[in-house]
């Protein structure tokens, strides 16, 4: 998420998941601009349920493999 409990910010976490080589989803009801763009894979949109959920990491997972995701869900987007 973008903003996170306690004032943390997941764009933060992100670039530090970045720096480590570790890939990041944004499930968020504010998708980043352009700089949380370059920190993550995509946005996955607020509210979602499991089934969503799942399908986006499915997604994000085969992008990682170098891969082509099918058909997103709804509310996600690719960056």
């Amino acid at each position: 998420d973008i903003q996170l409990l306690g004032g943390t910010r997941g764009l933060d976490v992100a670039a530090a998941f970045k720096q480590r080589g570790i890939p990041c989803l944004f499930i968020t009801g504010n998708c980043p601009t352009a700089r949380g763009r370059g920190l993550a894979m995509g946005c996955l949109h607020k509210p979602t349920d499991e089934r969503s959920l799942l399908a986006a990491v499915e997604a994000a997972a085969e992008v990682s493999r170098g891969g082509t995701p099918g058909q997103l869900p709804r509310g996600m987007h690719l960056f």
